[in-house]
């Protein structure tokens, strides 16, 4: 959930839904991640387009990747 390059900052998907009364969660198997969130219909497309844009062109700052990865550590093992 780091972003993307065109909706970094307060404007990538997490922090977005939430305040527009939103959820997101992923589940992370051992070789795949599964995404998904909840909205209103209202802002459905913004938030496929973060979504989209997360996946398709990742911010990848170095320090936090290796924050997401001890997260993603303590929740596989």
């Amino acid at each position: 959930f780091l972003g993307g390059a065109a909706f970094p900052g307060d404007e990538r998907l997490m922090p977005w839904l939430q305040v527009r009364g939103g959820q997101v969660n992923a589940s992370t198997r051992g070789r795949t991640t599964d995404y998904f969130f909840e909205v209103t219909a209202e802002h459905l497309g913004a938030g496929l387009a973060r979504l989209i844009d997360m996946l398709a062109r990742p911010l990848l700052d170095i320090d936090a990747q290796r924050r997401e990865r001890e997260v993603l550590e303590a929740e596989y093992l």
